[in-house]
């Protein structure tokens, strides 16, 4: 995510059993999609996620690295990945 500032992009997401809906700031990033922040979802809704491997969800926030897995991409601290050294040396 670019920056910590409030995001005025948001999605509703609605309980079709009880009408109840809940609105989720959406977070644009350096690269790649746009992103749903769901911390609050457990809270107003009860319920929670499901994404099996993690195929469509993000686990972290990071201001350093940027991995793309199908495309076997990876920036560190905008260095790519191929001009780290193939075999770790610790």
């Amino acid at each position: 995510m670019a920056d910590n500032l409030p995001s005025e992009k948001s999605v509703t997401i609605t309980d079709n059993a009880s009408g109840k809906s809940t609105i989720l700031p959406v977070t644009s990033g350096t690269v790649g999609p746009d992103v749903i922040d769901i911390r609050k979802l457990y809270a107003e809704t009860g319920m929670f996620t499901f994404d099996p491997g993690y195929g469509a969800t993000g686990s972290c926030f990071s201001g350093l690295t940027y991995i793309d897995g199908d495309e076997a991409f990876c920036c560190i601290a905008a260095m790519l990945s191929k001009s780290l050294p193939k075999k770790p040396i610790f």
